[in-house]
């Protein structure tokens, strides 16, 4: 069933973050605010949405990663959709993830801004790599590292560029020649031993840029 909101009362434990238990049930809070007359934030409302299914014994939060949780049988992630409010964050079960081997948040910094915002996401169990709630299909977790581009990650079989993988590319020899992508958005010029690639297109080496603004030039319909 749907998950209905419950007033705000008294009588919920904190387990860690935003999660809550009361009674046989797991609960997470969602605060509402408002302005007051000196246009000053304030809350308004807390919420608690149960959690159906989770077990109230062995549910847990990660230390250190308070948007992740989990018990004996699933593993939960609190979502926050892009420039939402806290009223639009939602908590899934991350379907397959094995709670006792899984990894939150492979990269604890990045060293790129918006990089934090992508990288904070990918985690891995003993069998699948993640991002999000979702498997990154073919991604083999023992392997799996990110570089230092946010939208570049290799393992021993693959090249992933924004968590797909880029076709035949040789992840022993791939390297980025110019990175314009930025906040899911831009491009990735990239070769390996046989290739160049225009993001997941194979791109003739002749046409590859040879400055930033050539490669401007050729994503700036894009």
């Amino acid at each position: 069933p749907a998950p209905e909101a419950v007033s705000s009362v008294e009588g919920y434990t904190p387990i860690g973050y935003n999660f809550f238990r009361k009674g046989p049930q797991i609960f997470y809070s969602i605060t509402t605010y408002e302005l007051d007359e000196d246009n000053v934030e304030q809350v308004s409302d807390v919420v608690y949405i149960p959690i159906y299914g989770a077990d109230v014994e062995t549910f847990e939060v990660f230390e250190g990663h308070a948007q992740y949780a989990k018990d004996k049988n699933s593993v939960y992630m609190r979502i926050q959709p892009a420039w939402s409010s806290e009223s639009d964050h939602k908590v899934v079960r991350i379907e397959k993830a094995d709670p006792q081997t899984f990894e939150v948040k492979i990269v604890e910094e990045f060293p790129v801004s918006q990089g934090n915002t992508y990288r904070s996401w990918i985690s891995r169990d003993v069998n699948h790599v993640y991002y999000q709630d979702q498997i990154i299909d073919g991604a083999d977790p023992a392997s799996f590292m990110l570089t230092d581009h946010v939208s570049l990650n290799f393992d021993i079989n693959n090249v992933y560029l924004w968590y797909k993988i880029l076709p035949d590319a040789d992840p022993s020899t791939y390297e980025v020649v110019i990175d314009t992508s930025a906040a899911g958005r831009g491009v990735v010029f990239g070769k390996d031993a046989d290739n160049c690639y225009k993001d997941y297109e194979i791109l003739s080496c002749s046409d590859m840029p040879k400055t930033y603004q050539e490669a401007y030039d050729l994503v700036k319909d894009q």
